[in-house]
């Protein structure tokens, strides 16, 4: 008895283990950066295979694990050319978001009402440009499987508005995220995928890819990095609309 006791008890101490070490490669594979400033080109594609091309430009600012800020403006029409999103996230806290019109010169802020809308008719939500602020300690093991080939764990993350859960795929070898699975109750809604991986000259790992499928629908809309700059010293006055759209004129991350 005392030797089968002593077995579990180092079983659980070995997955303890390895939970710890898969989020901590996680956390340094890509939570190292502040700030980045990225061109995105996008394609959305609906069930029955059309397609609309357009291109962006998304600004974060992470200054800590509870507070998260986005910008991002469409550069090319998905919607219409120089529309805006701004997200503040801020742990256990409410999401602020406002959407600035180049028409009115005006940013108003996002309701709850419309959270889950899609945003300029791609498969993201404004929920879905909210930042998750994914922090390892926070992340629950769940599950483990395969991922293309390569045996990999499931983890719970903090789900948003709407949501019921959120479950990420790490491939256990590296740490690398494979994907996020998103559930409305037991039903699955959507799925975020990555693509290959390569790493920038700051040691960052970046996916040549992110596919967001939508599961209701039918249709997928896919960001695929053009131009990336790390840690450029952004600052939370370069996140506010008062000062972007206002008197204040400060200058927007990225220009």
């Amino acid at each position: 008895m005392k030797q089968l006791a002593l077995t579990l008890a180092l079983l659980l101490m070995s997955a303890t283990a390895l939970a710890e070490s898969l989020a901590d490669r996680f956390e340094a594979r890509y939570l190292g950066w502040t700030d980045f400033c990225a061109i995105l080109d996008l394609t959305v594609t609906s069930r029955s295979g059309g397609q609309r091309l357009g291109e962006a430009e998304a600004c974060v600012f992470r200054p800590s694990n509870d507070t998260g800020y986005l910008r991002a403006k469409v550069l090319a029409p998905i919607g219409a050319k120089g529309i805006e999103i701004i997200s503040h996230v801020k742990q256990g806290e409410e999401r602020k978001q406002w959407l600035y019109s180049p028409a009115t010169k005006r940013a108003t802020p996002v309701n709850d009402s419309r959270a889950e809308s899609p945003f300029m008719g791609t498969d993201l939500s404004y929920v879905d440009l909210g930042i998750n602020l994914m922090d390892p300690e926070d992340m629950k093991k769940t599950g483990s499987g395969d991922c293309d080939g390569k045996p990999c764990v499931a983890y719970d993350i903090e789900p948003r508005e709407g949501e019921y859960r959120r479950q990420a795929w790490l491939i256990e070898a590296t740490g690398a995220l494979h994907r996020v699975d998103i559930y409305d109750g037991d039903k699955q809604i959507k799925r975020m995928s990555l693509g290959d991986e390569t790493q920038s000259e700051e040691g960052f790992w970046l996916p040549s890819s992110v596919t967001v499928e939508n599961l209701r629908t039918g249709s997928k809309t896919e960001l695929r990095y053009k131009e990336i700059d790390f840690n450029q010293g952004h600052k939370a006055a370069e996140y506010d609309p008062d000062e972007l759209y206002g008197t204040g004129g400060t200058r927007a991350p990225g220009k």
